[in-house]
């Protein structure tokens, strides 16, 4: 049987990109000049190698606590993990951190500062103190296509898709006085 190695070599591809750029990225960053641009390049090329892994990884068992940590380094929001301390899952790490890193950039873009995470994996609840989500916007907000502020509109839906990949469920909302809520569901392992 012959196997489909198209998605393998195109990771493939994709990593000798990432090693070029992160090996550049090394060079800058040994300028004092240049320094900044390359710990930025470094960080560029390490999220996408993450997100590269994210696509052919294996589900394990992990830690969500951690997978949010994760995914708020270098983060432009102030993250306050306030978890319940059983916050263990069988999924694919990676991507989950990926749905968080969606969700955290979205959140600052919007021009929230702070993003405070509490429950547990059954219900895990993501406040922001941004202005919240246009009202027009939030029966279509996973939608691909949907963006409040010209971007490609992808984030929130691949987001969606994974937690749904991982027999979960999110909504959105807005809060009382300000600033977005996103619910999310996943099932107790």
């Amino acid at each position: 049987m012959k196997q489909d190695l198209a998605a393998a070599g195109l990771l493939h591809d994709w990593n000798n990109v990432l090693q070029t750029v992160a090996q550049a990225a090394a060079l800058l960053s040994e300028d004092p000049q240049w320094s900044d641009l390359g710990h930025t390049l470094e960080a560029a090329a390490l999220r996408g190698r993450a997100i590269a892994e994210s696509v052919t990884e294996q589900a394990c068992f992990c830690d969500l606590r951690e997978v949010i940590d994760r995914a708020a380094a270098g983060s432009p929001v102030r993250l306050h993990n306030g978890l319940s301390s059983e916050c263990g899952l069988y999924g694919r790490p990676r991507a989950l951190e990926r749905v968080f890193v969606n969700l955290f950039e979205n959140s600052a873009a919007a021009g929230a500062t702070e993003v405070s995470v509490s429950g547990g994996v059954e219900a895990l609840e993501l406040r922001d103190n941004g202005p919240g989500i246009p009202a027009s916007l939030l029966p279509r907000l996973f939608e691909p296509g949907v963006s409040g502020r010209g971007s490609t509109g992808l984030g929130l839906h691949i987001a969606l898709s994974i937690i749904e990949a991982h027999g979960g469920a999110v909504e959105a909302a807005n809060l009382n006085g300000g600033g977005a809520c996103f619910r999310i569901r996943l099932p107790k392992q």
